[in-house]
């Protein structure tokens, strides 16, 4: 699974989760009206499939190039088919857990940044 596949269902459930919950909590609010709450789901889904256009697959190939070989290397071990644990990536690299993250957090923002440069027309990214 891909980060997209594994994350965002998973993120989408626990947001709807939260929200039931709260509506649950304060029960003298109105509701949101469950088959809207449906739709809203439905669209989110559609405008996620929506965003790994072929052109974004290759800015984002194109970024990973950019990062620093060790950024890369803890990137890949995390995101790859098998996604190691964090645990596991960090003594693999004689890090700290919380070192890790650091560094994966720093990466994912610089690919952000990157691929969204390179959609938007940015000529260096």
């Amino acid at each position: 699974l891909t980060e997209r596949e594994g994350f965002l269902p998973w993120a989408r459930e626990i947001a709807w989760r939260r929200a039931l919950a709260h509506f649950r909590k304060f029960k003298r609010l109105t509701p949101v009206d469950p088959e809207l709450a449906t739709k809203l789901a439905e669209t989110a889904a559609e405008m996620d499939v929506d965003r790994d256009t072929p052109a974004r697959v290759e800015a984002l190939r194109d970024c990973l190039d950019t990062l620093p070989l060790e950024s890369r290397r803890l990137v890949a071990l995390r995101y790859e088919d098998n996604r190691r644990p964090i645990e596991t990536i960090a003594q693999q690299f004689g890090r700290t857990v919380q070192a890790t993250y650091a560094i994966l957090k720093r990466s994912r923002i610089l690919l952000r940044d990157c691929v969204m440069r390179k959609m938007a027309g940015g000529a260096e990214a």
